[in-house]
């Protein structure tokens, strides 16, 4: 690799970064000059690079996306427990709500077809597989009754871990992150009807 091709691949990875990182913004209040400055770069540069301030988060999107993929997996494929790999991916998710805003995720999907596509791609073959992959193993541990099917075992937790992306609009927590995710998968697996002894 030549200098030239060295130093631009350099000037665009710190460009990705710095917006990357303003990703948790709407996307109205994310700015250029904001990241140029931050990056040390021109905007005529950043125009240069993407062509536009759309093209350009989108490219900083899949960068966060692929990171977050890769916690995902390396949960997935770990040497956690089934119960300890449910509550990292739940405080996986909840993490997630602090590294991209939702609406900005949606506006830069709807503006679009081409980096949708992309994003649905990932999902349908990465993510997908690795929450059947979970669901294969506790039905190998024979900790999910047979009855219950896949899909609705997915839309419980999609739903379980929707909750807890919004646990920041409620002004007082009744405890701590941890603890509440710990409370729900002990409902999730135990219910909260007592059970007779004997």
């Amino acid at each position: 690799m030549d200098g030239f091709t060295k130093r631009t691949q350099q000037k665009m990875e710190r460009i990705e970064n710095v917006a990357a990182a303003m990703l948790p913004l709407p996307l109205a209040d994310i700015k250029i000059a904001d990241i140029a400055k931050q990056a040390g770069v021109s905007q005529v540069t950043i125009y240069n690079y993407y062509g536009s301030k759309e093209k350009l988060l989108q490219v900083a999107t899949e960068r966060v996306v692929d990171h977050q993929l890769q916690q995902f997996k390396e949960v997935i494929t770990g040497g956690l427990s089934f119960e300890e790999k449910l509550k990292q991916i739940i405080l996986l998710k909840k993490q997630s709500a602090h590294v991209i805003d939702l609406h900005t995720f949606n506006e830069l999907m709807q503006m679009d077809d081409i980096f949708r596509e992309k994003m649905l791609k990932k999902q349908q073959e990465q993510s997908m597989p690795l929450l059947f992959q979970l669901i294969a193993e506790g039905r190998d541990k024979q900790l999910i009754r047979p009855s219950v099917r896949d899909e609705t075992l997915l839309f419980y937790l999609n739903m379980i871990s929707q909750v807890f992306t919004q646990l920041d609009t409620i002004q007082k927590m009744p405890s701590p992150i941890e603890t509440l995710v710990e409370d729900f998968l002990n409902m999730f697996f135990y219910g909260i009807l007592r059970q007779s002894e004997g």
